[in-house]
């Protein structure tokens, strides 16, 4: 029997634990643009009402794309079981459409429409855009194209996320090697994330960088591209990068030891919430929005659909 409808099922549409990595790399901006300035504070309580207000059009934004993402991948969700709002018909495609549309419109706006919002940022928000179209819509596709995935993944995750968030501190454009760390950690943990859905894209023809390179050169890569976020986050002296690739290093070690998905599963289950912590001990109203975030989520899939997130 199809289930009714309700608010959260919109909420949640938007994809609000994928939202979180969002936020994090965007707060990893925002990180190192205090460190830049020489004024990070551990357990920082300040509500910069800047961040957060950017921070909102930009989760608006790609809530649109992350809408558009499912849209594409209702038969895969299926075989995976996983995102049920789409493939059990619970919100329409057409009101899914609608809600891409007036999601993308606003975010669009509340950057376009604030003079202190600078305007590189504004086309920081195009370029996402344009990397979610690509990645989500055919014919390109690009969640569907080796290498692809991981390069659209790692340039929205890992470098446009953080610039956004660096930006929202300061005027001008960081040095990029201090995006080092993190470019090479996001790969690691994005080609963990194909590996766990690599039957249900397979059975589908779906060919991810996950399914073209084969579970054990996909471990390979993702841990050598860990490891070398951890070289990297030496180099840059960056203790937050130290931290978080050397315990991260642990987990794709072991699931390139071992080869079983449930090591697989706690390279990416176990390492990003960290990241989360970590970066939000330096922020705290970031982290008491994820919290709850967390908290929401796990009492909806649990309630909703009697499903565990956790």
């Amino acid at each position: 029997m199809k289930k009714e409808k309700n608010f959260l099922d919109y909420f949640f549409l938007l994809r609000p634990t994928i939202q979180v990595a969002l936020w994090t790399f965007y707060f990893i901006g925002v990180y190192l643009a205090f460190r830049d300035e020489k004024s990070l504070k551990f357990l920082n309580i300040d509500f910069n009402l800047k961040v957060y207000y950017i921070l909102f059009a930009y989760s608006l934004l790609m809530g649109g794309v992350y809408i558009l993402n499912q849209i594409t991948d209702i038969e895969t969700d299926k075989i995976n079981k996983k995102l049920f709002l789409l493939p059990e018909k619970i919100i329409s495609l057409k009101e899914s459409y609608i809600l891409v549309v007036l999601c993308i419109i606003s975010g669009f706006l509340m950057v376009l429409l604030n003079f202190k919002v600078q305007k590189i940022i504004v086309i920081l928000f195009i370029v996402s855009f344009i990397l979610g179209y690509l990645y989500s819509s055919k014919p390109f596709h690009f969640k569907g194209k080796p290498f692809l995935d991981l390069l659209s993944n790692v340039i929205g995750y890992s470098i446009v996320a953080p610039i956004i968030g660096y930006l929202s501190i300061r005027d001008s454009l960081p040095d990029f090697k201090i995006f080092l760390p993190y470019i090479f950690s996001m790969a690691a943990i994005f080609i963990n994330t194909t590996i766990l859905d690599y039957n249900g894209d397979k059975k589908i023809g779906l060919k991810t960088t996950g399914v073209f390179l084969g579970i054990k050169l996909s471990l390979f890569l993702s841990t050598l591209f860990i490891s070398l976020g951890l070289l990297f986050a030496l180099f840059n002296r960056d203790n937050l990068a130290i931290y978080t690739t050397g315990y991260s290093l642990i987990f794709f070690f072991l699931s390139f030891l071992f080869k079983k998905e449930n090591y697989v599963m706690w390279s990416v289950k176990y390492t990003s919430p960290f990241v989360t912590l970590v970066v939000g001990l330096f922020f705290l109203p970031f982290l008491i929005i994820c919290f709850l975030t967390l908290i929401l989520s796990i009492i909806y899939y649990k309630k909703r659909f009697k499903y565990t997130i956790v």
